[in-house]
Protein backbone atom coordinates (compact mmCIF):
# COMPACT_ATOMS: atom_id res chain seq x y z
CA UNK A 1 0.00 0.00 0.00
CA UNK A 2 1.11 3.51 -0.63
CA UNK A 3 -0.24 7.19 -0.37
CA UNK A 4 0.93 10.19 -2.26
CA UNK A 5 -0.16 13.71 -1.39
CA UNK A 6 0.52 16.93 -3.77
CA UNK A 7 -0.84 19.84 -2.21
CA UNK A 8 -4.44 19.25 -1.42
CA UNK A 9 -4.42 16.07 -4.00
CA UNK A 10 -4.49 12.80 -2.57
CA UNK A 11 -4.18 8.84 -4.31
CA UNK A 12 -4.05 5.63 -2.65
CA UNK A 13 -2.77 2.71 -4.76
CA UNK A 14 -3.27 -0.94 -2.69
CA UNK A 15 -2.57 -4.39 -3.53
CA UNK A 16 -4.46 -7.20 -2.21
CA UNK A 17 -4.83 -11.04 -2.87
CA UNK A 18 -6.86 -12.05 -5.18
CA UNK A 19 -9.34 -15.23 -4.90
CA UNK A 20 -6.42 -17.32 -7.27
CA UNK A 21 -3.56 -15.69 -5.08
CA UNK A 22 -2.57 -12.97 -7.52
CA UNK A 23 -2.22 -9.41 -6.51
CA UNK A 24 -5.28 -7.31 -7.68
CA UNK A 25 -4.58 -3.61 -7.19
CA UNK A 26 -6.63 -0.78 -6.37
CA UNK A 27 -6.22 2.99 -6.53
CA UNK A 28 -8.48 5.62 -5.64
CA UNK A 29 -8.01 9.33 -5.45
CA UNK A 30 -9.38 12.12 -3.32
CA UNK A 31 -8.47 15.16 -1.86
CA UNK A 32 -6.75 16.39 1.69
CA UNK A 33 -8.67 17.80 4.63
CA UNK A 34 -6.23 18.83 6.56
CA UNK A 35 -2.48 18.80 7.22
CA UNK A 36 -0.41 20.10 9.44
CA UNK A 37 3.33 19.01 10.17
CA UNK A 38 1.56 16.56 13.20
CA UNK A 39 -1.33 15.46 11.33
CA UNK A 40 -2.92 14.29 8.19
CA UNK A 41 -7.03 13.65 7.19
CA UNK A 42 -7.73 12.79 3.48
CA UNK A 43 -10.68 11.75 2.01
CA UNK A 44 -10.41 9.09 -0.86
CA UNK A 45 -13.70 8.95 -3.08
CA UNK A 46 -14.42 5.17 -4.45
CA UNK A 47 -11.88 3.52 -6.77
CA UNK A 48 -11.52 1.06 -9.05
CA UNK A 49 -9.59 -2.33 -9.29
CA UNK A 50 -7.65 -4.01 -12.37
CA UNK A 51 -9.98 -7.36 -11.23
CA UNK A 52 -13.22 -5.00 -12.35
CA UNK A 53 -13.93 -4.16 -8.87
CA UNK A 54 -14.33 -1.21 -7.16
CA UNK A 55 -13.28 0.04 -3.70
CA UNK A 56 -15.32 2.18 -1.20
CA UNK A 57 -14.65 5.40 -0.61
CA UNK A 58 -13.23 6.22 3.10
CA UNK A 59 -11.27 8.51 5.50
CA UNK A 60 -7.73 7.84 6.30
CA UNK A 61 -6.43 9.91 9.80
CA UNK A 62 -2.96 10.19 10.17
CA UNK A 63 -0.26 10.98 12.87
CA UNK A 64 3.59 12.25 12.41
CA UNK A 65 6.11 10.00 14.45
CA UNK A 66 8.71 12.29 14.61
CA UNK A 67 8.71 13.70 11.13
CA UNK A 68 9.90 10.18 9.97
CA UNK A 69 6.61 8.03 9.45
CA UNK A 70 2.66 8.51 9.42
CA UNK A 71 0.79 6.14 11.51
CA UNK A 72 -2.14 6.23 9.47
CA UNK A 73 -5.70 4.75 10.89
CA UNK A 74 -8.69 4.07 7.55
CA UNK A 75 -12.51 4.12 8.72
CA UNK A 76 -14.46 1.28 8.47
CA UNK A 77 -15.47 1.49 4.44
CA UNK A 78 -11.99 0.98 3.53
CA UNK A 79 -11.59 -2.71 4.61
CA UNK A 80 -7.76 -2.19 5.32
CA UNK A 81 -5.78 -3.07 8.24
CA UNK A 82 -6.46 -1.04 11.58
CA UNK A 83 -3.04 1.07 11.40
CA UNK A 84 -0.44 0.99 9.01
CA UNK A 85 2.79 2.71 9.11
CA UNK A 86 4.19 4.57 6.24
CA UNK A 87 7.60 5.65 5.59
CA UNK A 88 8.18 9.77 4.81
CA UNK A 89 9.65 10.59 1.72
CA UNK A 90 9.55 13.95 -0.04
CA UNK A 91 9.96 14.68 -3.74
CA UNK A 92 11.64 18.39 -4.09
Amino acid sequence: MLFCVSGSDARQTTSLPGRDKKLTTCKASGKVVSRSKEKLSISLDAGSCDNGRSSAAHKMSCLSAEGRSWACEFSKEAKLPAQVFFPVARSD
